[in-house]
């Protein structure tokens, strides 16, 4: 069943976007005017977020995003420098870029350039489920691609203020349901507040019945009231005391994303390395492949690794100098178990046109730059970059002590992220995956990634990146040419590459994997966490899992919702 669905527009007054499946509106000409009356004035905003550590506001439809951008601007023109803002969406129907960048050239000059720039260029793929962007140093957006009532049940956050926005109840009910005020009550503390345009009756009376005391005021425009309300709960909004700083132990993948992540959110971080150099062990690899690690089942798993893909694809964007390419990837059906499976994820997988596209054989030399014998499957968002480097630009700035030797010490919360070293300081599921790439002069040009259970793929220094190699149980790093030999005779077999192709480089090290293969994160004992297990998808979940480790120690909202979260917490291991 899918989760996301194309929206039907067309458009008034040249930049107006108008739903023909919701026969509505998503804005007015002075549309800016009541986002700013309804929902702003409406919650008593900008003040009660002053002097705030963290303010959440959730939104229960994002249309074009004007409320967002509105509430951005208005947040940054009246915080004192302590405050944070998360700003929670939810949509089912997402607009195409090009739509949104559309809708909102009326209003450019008004948020500024810069600022809808920034929000254009971190729009999400349309794929199901949560999409976390940082749009500024104190201002992140979630937005959850999918039914709000699927999505809030998978929220666990204090919610400080609620947009009720959506299109007419009588036309769009789904956002008006009792059972979506009963999850916002969970959510809400006793200060919470809650705004909408709409002031119909049973709305007023579900929204008290699942504890909200609710007002009807003065509306705005043509609109004769609107509501405000407040939540009648008793429950405090939990205080958190995040630590000053923070202890790393590791400078490969694992502990540069989680660095990242906690200073994003003003944790200072000291990293211990046993090593004389960052990315030194499995991180160290030249070329690393952002593709997404799903399931054609609509499962926690798969959540996970769609939060992961497209998180990794907003943050890599972001940095210079990481030899970043978003070529896309092609991942063959090279046998008919892989064209059942690959076809699985096409029909099943709800992902929006154009981020998923189907490529027959006779399409693929256009596509990748030689002709292929199967069909694939082509991921557009897939990309690569030298591991390294972006190891160090994660750490750019971090206060990394090398030829360090980890000693427990409790003074300071410390998160182990050390790779395969977790082995011999944790007691954990862990088990050792020995891979091997190797490295060939390109025999003619490859436009992207080709992928078939081994890959190819191009470089930034005119070589081809055969591999990588899945040796279990081993944990001897030594280059081996069997190893080598294996990488080639896989490419000869999809690619025609000659198997006696001499090698230019070689590179091997040991990737560390759990026992159901995702990775883990969470907490060990009292002041000791885990970040590790990132098997072959490092990149990204080393992102994500840093993100999560920031959002827990500062009271956040998490970038994926709780079920996800289960799937990748150390705790599922103790169950």
């Amino acid at each position: 069943m899918s989760r996301i669905f194309n929206p039907s527009l067309t458009w008034k007054d040249g930049d107006i976007p108008f739903s023909q499946g919701f026969d509505d509106i998503y804005y007015k000409a002075d549309g800016l005017e009541e986002t700013r009356v309804v929902f702003l004035e409406g919650n008593n905003l900008p003040e009660n977020w002053i002097g705030q550590k963290q303010f959440t506001i959730c939104e229960t439809g994002f249309g074009t995003g004007l409320n967002f951008l509105s509430t951005w601007k208005c947040f940054e023109e009246t915080i004192s420098g302590s405050e944070r803002l998360d700003f929670i969406s939810f949509e089912q129907y997402p607009l195409p870029r090009d739509d949104l960048q559309r809708s909102l050239a009326r209003v450019r000059n008004v948020f500024g350039h810069d600022r809808v720039d920034a929000f254009l260029n971190a729009y999400p793929l349309r794929i199901p489920g949560f999409h976390r962007r940082h749009l500024s140093d104190r201002v992140t957006l979630t937005l959850i691609f999918d039914d709000a009532l699927r999505g809030l049940k998978q929220l666990d956050c204090d919610v400080d203020a609620w947009f009720l926005d959506g299109f007419n109840p009588a036309k769009n009910d789904a956002l008006w349901q009792a059972d979506i005020f009963d999850e916002m009550a969970r959510l809400s503390h006793s200060r919470t507040t809650l705004a909408s345009y709409t002031a119909v009756t049973h709305i007023r009376k579900d929204l008290e019945k699942s504890g909200f005391a609710v007002e009807r005021v003065k509306g705005y425009g043509y609109k004769k009231h609107r509501i405000t309300g407040v939540s009648k709960t008793t429950r405090l909004k939990k205080s958190v005391s995040p630590p000053s700083r923070v202890r790393i132990i590791g400078a490969g993948l694992a502990g540069a994303g989680l660095s990242h992540a906690l200073k994003r959110r003003g944790i200072a971080v000291e990293i211990i390395e046993k090593s004389s150099d960052a990315a030194m062990g499995a991180s160290g690899n030249a070329l690393g492949l952002i593709n997404p690690k799903i399931e054609a089942q609509d499962n926690p798993r798969n959540d996970a690794g769609l939060a992961a893909f497209s998180f990794a694809t907003h943050m890599l964007i972001q940095f210079q100098d990481i030899d970043y390419s978003a070529c896309g990837a092609l991942h063959l059906a090279y046998d008919a178990d892989k064209h059942e499976r690959l076809q699985k994820f096409l029909n099943h997988g709800s992902w929006l046109h154009p981020h998923m596209q189907w490529i027959a054989a006779d399409e693929t030399r256009e596509l990748c730059g030689i002709a292929l014998n199967h069909d694939g499957l082509f991921y557009p968002d897939s990309a690569s970059v030298n591991t390294k480097k972006l190891v160090q630009a994660l750490l750019r700035n971090a206060f990394v002590q090398y030829d360090t030797v980890y000693k427990p010490n409790a003074d300071l919360p410390t998160v182990l992220a050390c790779g395969w070293g977790l082995n011999e300081i944790a007691a954990l599921p862990l088990q050792p995956v020995r891979g091997q790439v190797t490295y060939i002069d390109a025999p003619f040009e490859l436009k992207c990634p080709v992928l078939f259970g081994s890959y190819a793929a191009p470089t930034t220094n005119s070589l081809w990146a055969l591999g990588a190699t899945f040796e279990q149980h081993q944990t001897d790093p030594i280059i081996q040419r069997s190893a080598s030999e294996k990488n080639l005779t896989a490419a000869y077999d999809m690619l025609g590459i000659d198997p006696s192709t001499p090698i230019k480089h070689e590179w091997a090290n040991i990737r560390t994997a759990s026992r159901d293969r995702f990775p883990m994160f969470g907490k060990l004992d009292e002041n000791q966490y885990v970040s590790g297990a990132l098997g072959s998808h490092g990149i990204q979940f080393a992102l994500l899992l840093g993100e999560i480790i920031a959002c827990e120690m500062t009271n956040a909202p998490m970038p994926i919702g709780k079920d996800a979260l289960r799937v990748l917490n150390v705790e599922r291991f103790r169950d």
